[in-house]
């Protein structure tokens, strides 16, 4: 049906009667969905849409703007009435963009009044960021945190996080968890806020969170909430299904008995997409000595360095971390291979003989530069096991293969717990303790190789 974009003055009834019934935002959507979203201005309005509007605006003109690319009409709001965004979205990373994104088209199906603001979408280009944020936090009532595996530490989410918690006291903050279950959360400014999964249940005590937090004039009744959502999850979840696994994540973070009795925290394939997981734990150790802590220590068990401070694919920046540490007086002990067992390895991984004893040398050179004391680094008379580094509650392992290199394994992030048989515990003595203290394992690096390793 072909309708004028100018309606003067039409009795719309035969539109609009059976939704004489229902909430005015519900009606006023479902009806111009019904006429193709081609409504332009309307100066008096039909006699029963008039039904569904406040009193103030049954006699004035009304600018209706149908968005093309959601379901809702202008997040539900009430025709003429300009309303503030209300839950403000907040992510990092690709994965959680994917979430946020397909948050902020689906909650106006559920809730019509929910006006979801995110930067990515919600920013005029070339406005300033600072201060778009500013304004919109002013009028948010509602806070969801995008969070996976790989960015629950990200500085960034915990920025904003602090920002709705500081700056809108009245506000509720709820983390959304994606692929990672909520004890994840027991460490670091987060933990404060009722976090829910993104899962059919954790998302549907999102929705009643959210309904509740909106002014009484917009709240749905739980009946009506409860049908909407079932009628939209399915929408959100076929979404929410696209979305990628982690990289390098074997099925994503450890759960259930093996994160409680072990410790473990996540699986990776390689070591890379690890590193720069556990970078954001060494930031946090850094911390921990700039902070007073007298027992913050980080150790490394490796064969040259060169996998840390030259990382082949993670995004971290490894001489900053270990600058910070120097400064803030973090105790380090950094353990490398004995050149004379050097070719032992480099056999086993195809390398050049000497390659490996050159890689031990430039690290020294590079260790030496950055500051680190000589009295923290030390050899170790044997060939590597486990490629480690461990904090004084953190650890990354990942085992070194009898032929090929340690990097193209798979790696462990683990966490101690308070049983002594977790993993944690079973290597922070062997593997690290007893190498570093223990008379006849390790021995103080050269001066000679100290003062002017060869290159």
């Amino acid at each position: 049906m072909a309708i004028s974009p100018r309606i003067i003055g039409r009795d719309c009834s035969s539109v609009t009667g059976r939704f004489r019934h229902g909430p005015r935002d519900q009606a006023w959507d479902r009806a111009i969905r019904r006429i193709g979203g081609q409504l332009g201005v309307v100066e008096r309005v039909p006699s029963r849409l008039s039904l569904f509007l406040p009193s103030v605006l049954k006699s004035a003109p009304v600018t209706l703007l149908q968005s093309r690319k959601t379901s809702h009409f202008n997040g539900g709001q009430t025709p003429g009435y300009k309303m503030d965004a209300n839950i403000f979205i907040s992510w990092s990373g690709d994965r959680a963009k994917k979430i946020a994104l397909a948050l902020h088209s689906w909650l106006p199906d559920i809730i019509h009044h929910a006006r979801p603001w995110m930067s990515e979408v919600d920013i005029d280009p070339g406005a300033r960021w600072a201060g778009e944020l500013a304004v919109k936090l002013e009028s948010m009532k509602f806070g969801i945190i995008c969070l996976t595996p790989e960015t629950s530490n990200s500085p960034w989410v915990l920025f904003e996080s602090g920002a709705l918690a500081k700056v809108l006291k009245d506000s509720i903050v709820c983390p959304y968890l994606f692929e990672m279950p909520i004890e994840n959360l027991r460490e670091g400014p987060l933990t404060q806020f009722n976090a829910v999964t993104a899962d059919e249940q954790g998302t549907r005590r999102l929705i009643r969170a959210v309904n509740k937090s909106l002014e009484s004039n917009f709240y749905l009744s739980e009946e009506r909430l409860e049908k909407a959502f079932d009628k939209w999850w399915p929408d959100l979840k076929q979404k929410m299904d696209l979305i990628p696994k982690g990289v390098g994540l074997i099925g994503g973070p450890a759960v259930g008995s093996e994160r409680e009795n072990l410790g473990l925290d996540f699986v990776y394939k390689n070591r890379g997409p690890a590193l720069e997981k556990f970078s954001e734990f060494l930031e946090a150790e850094i911390a921990r000595a700039g902070g007073g802590e007298d027992d913050a220590c980080i150790s490394f068990v490796s064969t040259s360095m060169r996998g840390f401070l030259v990382p082949a694919i993670a995004r971290y920046d490894a001489e900053d971390i270990l600058k910070k540490a120097v400064a803030k007086k973090c105790k380090l002990r950094i353990m490398m291979v004995h050149p004379d067992c050097a070719d032992i390895r480099a056999k086993s991984e195809h390398r050049d003989k000497g390659q490996i004893q050159r890689d031990i040398q430039t690290s020294l050179s590079t260790l030496r530069t950055l500051g680190v004391d000589q009295a923290s680094v030390r050899y170790y008379k044997m060939g590597p096991t486990v490629f480690g580094i461990a904090t004084s509650n953190k650890m990354l392992l990942n085992p070194y293969p009898s032929v090929g290199e340690s990097q193209r394994c798979f790696s462990l992030i683990v966490h101690k717990t308070k049983y002594e048989t977790d993993i944690y515990q079973q290597y922070k003595q062997s593997h690290f303790d007893d190498l570093w203290t223990k008379d006849g394992l390790s021995e103080p690096i050269p001066d000679t190789d100290w003062s002017s390793p060869k290159q």
